[in-house]
This record gives C-alpha cells, structure tokens and sequence, in this order.
C-alpha cells in the first residue's frame, strides 16, 4: 500500500483555499495554540489495513519534514515549524485515525469522522488553534483531500 487512492467523491474546491493556506502559515508563524481534541476519542478500527497504511505514511511525512534544512528560517518560524511537526509525529504515533463507517473499505478522508477523530490536516489545524476554521471546512468538505481544498476554481 504505498500510494493512497484517490476519493471517490467528488468535492466543490477553492472556498477555503485561501482560509486553509492562512491557518497553516499563522500556525507556522505564531506556533501552537496548545489545544486540540480529547485524547480519549477512540473510533473503532474499521480497516487495520487502511489504519497501518496511515501510520506508516504520517511517520515518514514527519521524518521526512524533520529532516528538511531550517537554519534559513527566523526563530519564531523554526520553533512553531518545529512543534508542528512534532504534533504530526505524535499524532502518528498515537495510532488514532478517522474511520468511516458508510464506506468501509474505500480510502475516503474524513477531516472529522463521526466519532470526532481528526485526520492528520484536521489535528494540526486543531492545535495551531483555529477551531472555527476546522468546523466550517468539516461542514462543507469533510471528505475532501489536501489538495481539494488548495485548488481555485
């Protein structure tokens, strides 16, 4: 399983590109917030599978930002960088992923699943401290991938 499928559903792009694109850098620039979801959310695993695939994926997107040059950045970018990444890591590790029960088997995100898991974007949109933004991008597109919700129409 090293590539993810693609979703099967189609999604309206673009309303959030620009709301999406300004909470990472504001996380990046002001670093955490220091909040985020409940540690005792934990869905049922639907596909052990899918759950092993994400957290062998999570572990090398964080190991490969980890060990990307940052010497150029300012101080305060490095650190909230840094603790962004850590966030990723841990959010791995955990081992905790968003499940869906409506289409078992497909690799479909969920920002939120039903149980209230975030997936990897949705946790680290969380901690930076945007709650308001997840809520809104979870009631629109909350089966859309990444690059969904970047795209300009």
């Amino acid at each position: 399983m090293s590539e993810r499928p693609q979703s099967p559903l189609s999604r309206a792009r673009g309303s959030f590109a620009r709301p999406l694109a300004v909470v990472l850098a504001l996380a990046l620039v002001t670093g955490l917030a220091g909040r985020s979801y409940a540690d005792d959310v934990h869905p049922p695993v639907l596909d052990p599978a899918q759950d092993a695939w994400k957290q062998a994926h999570v572990a090398r997107v964080s190991a490969e930002l980890a060990s990307r040059p940052t010497a150029h950045l300012p101080a305060e970018v490095k650190a909230a960088r840094e603790a962004l990444v850590a966030a990723l890591k841990a959010y791995g590790e955990r081992g905790v992923f968003a499940q869906d029960p409506d289409h078992p088997g497909l690799a479909i995100s969920h920002l939120i699943d039903p149980y209230g898991t975030r997936c990897a974007l949705a946790h680290l949109i969380d901690v930076s401290g945007d709650g308001a933004l997840l809520q809104r991008l979870a009631a629109s597109h909350n089966e859309a991938f990444v690059p969904e919700l970047l795209e300009d129409e």
